[in-house]
């Protein structure tokens, strides 16, 4: 996640957003075969959110499917409720 294009609030000495995150996983016939919901609640001081605009911030949300190739949709929405989604081809083993 890149935190350069995440609206953050400035309250109280730290910078807070919070972001729920929804990961499905699609057969080939667009039917879900797994999926779960997340939160990512940030609280961030002036350092830390400088160092993580450098480095970004890893999302990982665990889904159990079967082997195979599916598409994998996710789906981040901010407290403000701006959405950005992106879907690729995974395969699970």
């Amino acid at each position: 996640m890149d935190l350069n294009r995440l609206p953050l609030l400035a309250r109280s000495g730290t910078h807070t957003q919070k972001v729920t995150f929804i990961a499905a996983l699609l057969d080939a016939q667009g039917n879900l075969v797994a999926g779960r919901e997340g939160v990512l609640e940030l609280a961030l001081k002036e350092a830390t959110l400088a160092r993580l605009k450098q480095e970004g911030v890893n999302v990982r949300i665990g889904l159990d499917a079967p082997p195979g190739t599916y598409r994998l949709r996710f789906v981040a929405e901010t407290a403000g409720g701006k959405l950005t989604a992106t879907t690729q081809e995974v395969e699970a083993r």
